[in-house]
């Protein structure tokens, strides 16, 4: 399964990203182990979609759409 999630970060923004390990990734985030969240910890898991795919429609598509 592929995830599109959004994350609070410590300064009050908001993060969006995608994986197909939701736990392992934001264990990443707050482990500092991500370039920009890193400056930002800790992070609180908001909000998550769950798709089978990346491919169309996909969670790719849908992350976009939430940044934008």
């Amino acid at each position: 399964m592929a995830f599109v999630y959004i994350l609070k970060l410590a300064n009050d923004q908001y993060y969006v990203g995608s994986t197909y390990n939701l736990p392992h990734r934001i264990r990443e985030h707050n482990n500092g182990q991500d370039f920009f969240t890193r400056r930002f910890l800790p992070v609180e898991l908001k909000y998550f979609e769950e798709y089978e795919t990346y491919m169309r429609p996909s969670a790719r598509q849908r992350e976009w759409k939430v940044m934008i």
